[in-house]
C-alpha cells in the first residue's frame, strides 16, 4: 500500500498538465440549499434538523495548477433563521477532460445563527470544519458552472441575546450540508 501512495504522488507531482485550476484569482456566485442540525440535548430539547436555501460567493486564488486557496461566505434562511458560514480554505484540483475540472476541499468555518424568539433577537455563534467536494464544467476558458457540496461539523460556543453575551453556555453541537451550484469567473486563466 505504501508503494501505492509514492507512486500515486509520483505521478501527481510529474503531471501537472493533467491539473486544472491554473494560478490566478477567480470569483463566483451561487444558490444553495443547505440542512442544518443542532443537537438541543443539554438544553432538554432533541436534536432539530431543517433545511433551507440561500445565495453564497466564493473567492479564489490558484497557487498552482494543483493548489489554490478559497474564501466562501454565504447565507441561508432555514423556517426564519438566518444560518451563515465563512469558510476559509484549500481546494485540491484534477482536470479529467478539458471541460470537467473536480476538486476536493478542506477549511475551517465561522458559524452564525439569528433568530427572533418572543420579541428578543438571538444570536449562535461558533466554528467547525468543512469538507467536500466539486466540479468545474467550462463553457469556456474563463467561465465555469460550478457545483459543490459541502459538510460542516462544529460548534455554537457563544449565545448573545438582544446584543449582551449570555455566559456559561455549553457548547451546542452543529452541522450542515449545502449544496451550491453558480457560476466562476476565472480572471487569469487562459
Amino acid at each position: 500500500m505504501k508503494h501505492f501512495h509514492a507512486l500515486l504522488l509520483l505521478a501527481l507531482i510529474s503531471a501537472p498538465s493533467a491539473f486544472a485550476q491554473g494560478k490566478g484569482f477567480s470569483l463566483g456566485v451561487g444558490l444553495q440549499s443547505t440542512n442544518s442540525t443542532i443537537d438541543l440535548g443539554d438544553f432538554g430539547g432533541e436534536e432539530e434538523s431543517e433545511s433551507g436555501f440561500g445565495l453564497g460567493i466564493t473567492a479564489d486564488y490558484g497557487f498552482s495548477n494543483l493548489i489554490s486557496a478559497f474564501l466562501t461566505l454565504d447565507g441561508s434562511d432555514i423556517d426564519g433563521t438566518q444560518l451563515g458560514h465563512a469558510d476559509l480554505g484549500v481546494r485540491f484540483h484534477f482536470r479529467t477532460q478539458e471541460m470537467l475540472s473536480p476538486y476536493a476541499q478542506v477549511a475551517l468555518s465561522a458559524i452564525s445563527a439569528t433568530d427572533e424568539e418572543e420579541g428578543n433577537d438571538i444570536s449562535f455563534t461558533g466554528g467547525g470544519l468543512m469538507l467536500g467536494g466539486g466540479v468545474h464544467y467550462f463553457f469556456s476558458p474563463k467561465l465555469a458552472l460550478d457545483v459543490s457540496l459541502g459538510y460542516t461539523a462544529g460548534q455554537f460556543t457563544k449565545l448573545e441575546v438582544d446584543g449582551d453575551e449570555v455566559e456559561g453556555l455549553d457548547e451546542i453541537d452543529t452541522s450542515s450540508v449545502r449544496l451550491r451550484a453558480g457560476i466562476m469567473y476565472f480572471f487569469s486563466r487562459r
